[in-house]
């Protein structure tokens, strides 16, 4: 259930992104909530967050060579020849 919302809240999809970012901005402490999941999988429901619009960030910045150092390889036509 996180795991999909944190993909869904970095889809292209703007449903799917609402529906994901609307969840875990939610403050409801019960049933099924995000902070309720969080707890359950022992993550920090801020830092999840925090991951998610660092990761939406990027997302918004295809193009830009610090990416690769984040984990996200360059697309083919953007990476630098080998020396």
């Amino acid at each position: 259930m996180l795991l999909q919302a944190v993909q869904d809240s970095m889809s292209n999809s703007t449903g799917k992104r609402a529906s994901a970012v609307r969840w875990m901005n939610s403050t409801i402490d019960s049933g099924f909530s995000f902070i309720l999941v969080c707890r359950v999988l022992a993550r920090d429901p801020e830092q999840v967050r925090r991951f998610c619009q660092k990761k939406a960030a990027l997302r918004r910045m295809p193009d830009l060579p610090f990416r690769a150092a984040f984990g996200e390889p360059l697309p083919a036509w953007r990476q630098f020849p080998a020396a």
